[in-house]
């Protein structure tokens, strides 16, 4: 933690302020925290509930003051020129996006080699996402009266993806920086990590959209992605009728109709 917050603290663009949020941490964030205010008054302490990083970062949402918006988790990075760079492009821009480093204590790698190739849009987001594109959520700088929403607190992983998809309802205007700004740690311990979780939350991010879109992008997007995502999904779980049951469970939740899709997977997949 205190790695990441010398990456804003060293940041030559001075306008900013941190919100440190400590959502229920039972280790020392804030002890950590509370030095951190003690040195520099931009940066901001506030602890809450656990939650989860959606409900982290939406209390985060709550308080922040500036027009732009930067998200960093304790574990990740950023270049100290990243908020220099990315204001050059505030005035005619709606999202700022770096290139990024994956690193880990033995290695650093560049994120995309192509990176000035790819042109984001909504419609690339919802087909393209994790297939031929994924990157940090502290890569980008987000506009703040362009945000539609705030992040999903129903989903525990994926929420990034849903987040994306409704910042670019709007057609944002995006600006691309090749140069790597951010640092993403490759950490054994994270929760992208946990294969079960991140398997049912998949699905579930999947059935979420799908819930979303419009008639007629519900077949191709049901065919692109649902269809061959719960496939893999049910070969790869080897308790597939609790997992099945899982996500039953939380459709009925969400209390939704559209969702009788479910039952011709289940009779597929029973078969």
């Amino acid at each position: 933690m205190d790695e990441c917050l010398q990456s804003v603290l060293d940041q030559t663009f001075t306008d900013w302020e941190c919100i440190i949020v400590n959502d229920g941490s039972p280790d020392n964030t804030e002890e950590i925290a509370k030095r951190w205010i003690e040195k520099d008054n931009r940066f901001i302490y506030l602890a809450k509930k656990k939650g989860g990083v959606s409900s982290a970062r939406n209390a985060g949402l709550e308080i922040a003051k500036g027009e732009w918006i930067q998200f960093l988790d304790c574990d990740d990075l950023i270049v100290k020129e990243k908020f220099q760079i990315s204001s050059d492009s505030f005035a005619n821009y709606d999202f700022v996006l770096s290139n990024y480093f994956y690193f880990s204590k033995k290695s650093k790698n560049i994120g995309y080699k192509d990176f000035h190739e790819r042109q984001i849009n909504y419609n690339f987001l919802v087909e393209e996402w994790d297939h031929q594109f994924i990157i940090p959520i502290h890569c980008p700088i987000f506009r703040r009266k362009k945000m539609n929403k705030n992040f999903n607190t129903f989903l525990k992983a994926k929420e990034d993806w849903i987040f994306w998809l409704d910042f670019f309802k709007n057609n944002p205007e995006v600006k691309y920086i090749e140069e790597p700004l951010a640092y993403y740690r490759n950490n054994a311990n994270s929760v992208t990590k946990d294969d079960d979780l991140m398997t049912k939350q998949d699905v579930i991010a999947h059935l979420y959209i799908y819930d979303h879109l419009s008639e007629e992008e519900k077949r191709s997007f049901f065919e692109k992605r649902i269809f061959n995502k719960i496939r893999e999904s049910s070969l790869a779980m080897r308790k597939r009728n609790e997992f099945f049951a899982e996500i039953q469970r939380i459709s009925e939740k969400l209390e939704s109709n559209r969702y009788k899709f479910i039952d011709k997977i289940f009779n597929f997949f029973g078969k």
